[in-house]
């Protein structure tokens, strides 16, 4: 958990699996905004640079169009197998509007930078190549690719290496200058790419798991809270993957088979799921399928489906008694972070109702505190003469006199007053309201305490009228002449 301080004056470069929760479906779309509003309320400076709105778009339009070609070629009890995040938005969209199609689901997108702007998120206007002029790229952008290929088995593209570098280069930059930014990435890869990056400094790139839970300490709103709570649930869950053994699918993958494999997919689907579970865990070993496994792949999956189908079923049978026991560990496991996210929800809700109650105890002895200060302010203002008289008569000074008693004591009668409403103020009023309401409070405590006689009164709107033009004029000109009109 970082500390409090750590936020101040922070600045966090958003990517583009971040970026693109804005307008994938209404749900991330709502989570998004409640973490840039919670991010805000604790000093964040939120940024984006051209160079991830270049990549949000050529990434929606890439998947846009896998889809187009999944979505006709590939069963549909394959595509449920995809892990592939606009798929499902794409499912949402079209669970909404039956006639959508994906071309018309990527025109959503189109719109980022217009919502971006619109939540006030700082816009660098600067792509890849403006960030990566006058260094040296190429050896970090093949650490990027290798870290890439190591995790998740499927390097990336040249230009998506290039972008990741650019965001270590912009972050860097900064920390030179004594800021404290970092890189907010889903991306797990770059994390490793971080330790070979740059072994002894401070990873670039910062986790949007543990950034929630890193914020979710300073919000200050309940609806905040349970959403970051959600949300940090959703990728959890996320991160532990699917429990019933099968293998998944990416898009990429799903377009290869469309592409490649037009005769097997016309197989039934029996026989074509069991063959492409073969395939994926004993050929690939689980990792990615690309387009140079094309040849091995398609030899693989003839070979399953003209071998003996009693040796292969036995085969597959224990491989999937294998997958079902670590699906009972997962699942296991899964069943604690849910247990775990729900002790978290009920934390949260006593908290909230401690929270409420201490504020109520806070108001009414805010209420109370005033209601005491009128009273004696009253005292002081009604009987001042009273007042005076008798310590005069008690102490019988002859340096102190009744007026000067009686000034006295409506100048406490005043600061009483004002005092004992500052509590209430503070807890109801924000901002220019609290400025406003503490005006109105002085204002009545000089009226009412009688400080000013008539002619003094006289006197002060003589002096204001000739001061007010005079500081008007001089406000005027300290500011500068404004140049449209």
């Amino acid at each position: 958990m970082l500390a409090d301080d750590a936020f101040s004056d922070a600045i966090f470069y958003l990517d583009t699996n971040i970026v693109l929760d804005a307008v994938m479906t209404e749900e991330s779309a709502r989570s998004f905004r409640e973490v840039v509003t919670a991010s805000k309320s604790i000093g964040i400076d939120l940024r984006v640079t051209d160079a991830t709105l270049e990549e949000a778009e050529r990434v929606a339009s890439q998947r846009v169009h896998d889809m187009d070609i999944v979505i006709n070629t590939v069963p549909n009890k394959l595509i449920e197998r995809t892990t592939d995040r606009f798929f499902w938005a794409f499912q949402t969209a079209r669970t909404a509007d039956p006639e959508i199609t994906p071309y018309k689901f990527l025109d959503r997108f189109k719109e980022l930078p217009n919502l971006l702007r619109d939540l006030s998120i700082t816009h660098d206007k600067r792509i890849a190549e403006d960030i990566a002029r006058g260094h040296q790229v190429k050896t970090g952008c093949k650490i990027i690719s290798n870290a890439a290929e190591r995790v998740r088995g499927r390097a990336k593209t040249d230009r998506v290496s290039l972008h990741d570098m650019c965001h270590f280069i912009v972050i860097r930059e900064l920390r030179e200058k004594d800021r404290k930014a970092w890189f907010l990435t889903r991306d797990r890869t770059l994390s490793h790419a971080a330790t070979k990056l740059a072994p002894s400094e401070l990873p670039f790139c910062f986790p949007f798991v543990a950034f929630l839970q890193s914020v979710s300490p300073f919000v200050e709103t309940p609806t905040t809270r349970h959403t970051l709570v959600d949300v940090f649930s959703a990728i959890l869950e996320g991160e532990v993957g699917d429990l019933s053994g099968h293998s998944l699918f990416d898009m990429t993958e799903l377009r290869l088979l469309a592409e490649l494999h037009t005769d097997v997919l016309s197989l039934p689907t029996d026989q074509l799921l069991p063959a492409l579970e073969y395939v994926k865990s004993n050929l690939l070993n689980g990792k990615p399928y690309r387009r140079e496994d094309h040849t091995s792949v398609a030899l693989e999956l003839r070979k399953f489906l003209v071998s003996s189908a009693n040796a292969k079923q036995a085969e597959l049978m224990a491989q999937l008694a294998d997958h079902r026991e670590l699906s009972v560990n997962a699942k296991r496991d899964s069943d604690d972070l849910r247990n775990e996210v729900l002790d978290l929800k009920g934390r949260v809700t006593v908290a909230e109702t401690r929270i409420e109650a201490r504020e109520r105890t806070t108001m009414k002895l805010s209420v109370a505190l005033a209601l005491l200060g009128v009273v004696i302010a009253t005292i002081c203002w009604w009987f001042d003469l009273d007042i005076a008289e008798r310590i005069t008569s008690a102490v019988q000074s002859t340096y102190i006199g009744p007026e000067s008693i009686s000034l006295l004591t409506r100048v406490i009668g005043a600061l009483v007053f004002v005092g004992s409403f500052i509590p209430m103020l503070f807890h109801t009023l924000k901002g220019n309201l609290r400025v406003l309401g503490l005006t109105i409070i002085i204002a009545v405590a000089i009226g009412a305490s009688n400080f000013f006689g008539l002619s003094s009164l006289k006197a002060i709107s003589a002096l204001l009228a000739v001061a007010s033009p005079i500081a008007l004029m001089i406000l005027y000109l300290s500011n500068g002449i404004p140049k449209d009109r």
